[in-house]
């Protein structure tokens, strides 16, 4: 009897495993037949780090990139890039993941994701850095020696990749102006009328005065670079000093008691004292500092070189001229003879061969300048 209805209970069990069998599959095949009419698809999701499962997918893109990123074992990144691809019944999804860059921008270091294929300039862009022409860019990557971009290493239009370390360090800009003396040159007058040896100032000499716009490129914190924008601008004319010498003799009577002629209980040819004479240095017959001096003769312009005699990178305010006339380091004047306009304001830093070996009438040469060969006015001053 027990054996009887055991036998019931089992084809009971049986019968129910059967219509639940047979209820899934009708379910399933129910399913997509419904994903086939609305546009589903059962599409296999292959990444690039070996991950590869199914997930129903539409035909609306933007829907898939959702689905992607809410399937817990996908996870899809904002960074990754997803493309599809159906062959006949198959529907593929690929999926390239986001690369991680490890980023430092003035000594501030963070961690990145970078979208495969973009260059390393269009990341830090995206990433919010707007990397300038000026910045500096260090790209590192094992096995290759790490050079700054400019020095030539890698450089910013490469594609990134793993294991890039980034340092930028962003250049910042500002200017300042700076004021330089102008010494004024002095010019001598002679008076019958005045003692030789005596001078007076008739006309006291004023200093002018000129500016000058610097810009300074400084990067982590550190000025690496400073140059002149534009030309200098005169502020202030020097003022010329007139100097009065004397010229008149002493008579004799005057010159024996100075001690100039002898008297009749000298011998002659002796002096019973000398005259103090002071010395007086005029325009161009010294160089040594604190001097002042004035030429004319013809301006003309050069452009190659990148030293000048001196060693430094010449720019729009460096005069070359015959360092034995215009010392070295002079603040120096050019005019226009015929119309007194300032060419230039500028110092004396370069050597001229053509001043120097006096060819043409040329007495100074101005770099980068845009002129032919113009009668000029030189007025010069050393401190």
């Amino acid at each position: 009897m027990d054996y009887y209805y055991s036998n019931i209970r089992n084809r009971k069990v049986l019968r129910i495993l059967f219509k639940t069998s047979i209820f899934s599959i009708l379910t399933c095949f129910l399913a997509l037949f419904a994903g086939s009419v609305n546009g589903n698809k059962v599409a296999t999701v292959k990444d690039d780090k070996g991950f590869e499962g199914q997930v129903v997918l539409t035909s609306d893109y933007d829907k898939n990139v959702q689905i992607l990123k809410n399937d817990k074992n996908i996870k899809l990144q904002a960074n990754d890039v997803v493309s599809f691809a159906e062959n006949g019944q198959e529907y593929t999804c690929y999926i390239k993941r986001s690369i991680p860059i490890e980023v430092e921008v003035d000594h501030v270091a963070s961690q990145k994701e970078a979208k495969p294929g973009v260059s390393v300039a269009q990341f830090l862009e995206e990433s919010g850095l707007n990397l300038q022409a000026e910045d500096e860019l260090l790209i590192e990557k094992q096995g290759i020696e790490a050079k700054l971009e400019k020095d030539g290493g890698l450089n910013r239009s490469m594609e990134v990749e793993n294991g890039l370390k980034i340092t930028v360090k962003k250049a910042n800009f500002s200017t300042r102006i700076v004021e330089n003396e102008i010494d004024y040159r002095t010019e001598e007058k002679f008076d019958a009328t005045l003692e030789e040896g005596k001078q007076r100032i008739e006309v006291k000499g004023e200093k002018g005065l000129a500016q000058t716009e610097l810009q300074e490129k400084m990067v982590d914190g550190k000025i690496v670079e400073v140059k002149q924008i534009g030309e200098s601008k005169l502020v202030r004319e020097p003022k010329t000093e007139v100097v009065v010498r004397g010229t008149k003799k002493p008579d004799r009577s005057t010159r024996r008691e100075a001690g100039v002629i002898p008297t009749n209980g000298e011998k002659k040819g002796k002096v019973s004292k000398k005259p103090t004479i002071t010395p007086t240095i005029t325009a161009n017959q010294s160089n040594k500092p604190g001097k002042t001096g004035t030429i004319s003769g013809f301006a003309t312009s050069y452009k190659v070189g990148n030293v000048t005699s001196l060693g430094a990178r010449p720019n729009s305010s460096t005069i070359a001229g015959d360092p034995s006339v215009i010392p070295y380091g002079s603040t120096v004047v050019v005019r226009n003879k015929k119309t007194g306009k300032v060419i230039r304001t500028g110092v004396m830093g370069d050597h001229c061969p053509t001043a120097v070996k006096k060819k043409r009438g040329v007495v100074v040469d101005l770099y980068g300048a845009n002129i032919g060969r113009v009668p000029v006015t030189v007025e010069w001053s050393k401190k």
